[in-house]
């Protein structure tokens, strides 16, 4: 779960212009221990071959779950936010430090479901 993390702060890193990411694991460890309906979910959804075909067994849809909550744990501050917001805002450009890091079609398809 860890290394498949890494990726994803860096990009919350990248969108904000280099700001620090941080783990909250008070909040991991608490959803971890209600999480019920998060893996009811999953099994729902794996039920409706809504996953990739490479989640295949129990374990790997654990580990999807798993996933799910180290990324609903990640913490930012305001700041970090703001500038994420302000890099779609931007078509995908970080104004803090000019690289282009979502392509439009991203921007638009993210902006829908926010």
């Amino acid at each position: 779960v860890e290394e498949r993390l890494m990726p994803y702060k860096q990009f919350l890193k990248d969108l904000s212009g280099g700001m620090e990411v941080g783990d909250c694991m008070d909040v991991y460890h608490s959803e971890q221990g209600c999480a019920f309906r998060n893996y009811a979910l999953a099994n729902f959804m794996k039920s409706e071959n809504t996953f990739p075909d490479f989640v295949n067994t129990h374990e790997k849809l654990t580990a999807a779950v798993e996933f799910y909550l180290r990324v609903c744990s990640v913490r930012v501050s305001t700041p970090v936010l703001a500038a994420a917001a302000a890099t779609y805002a931007n078509h995908g450009v970080c104004p803090l430090t000019g690289k282009d890091l979502v392509t439009d079609t991203e921007v638009r398809r993210t902006l829908q479901i926010l």
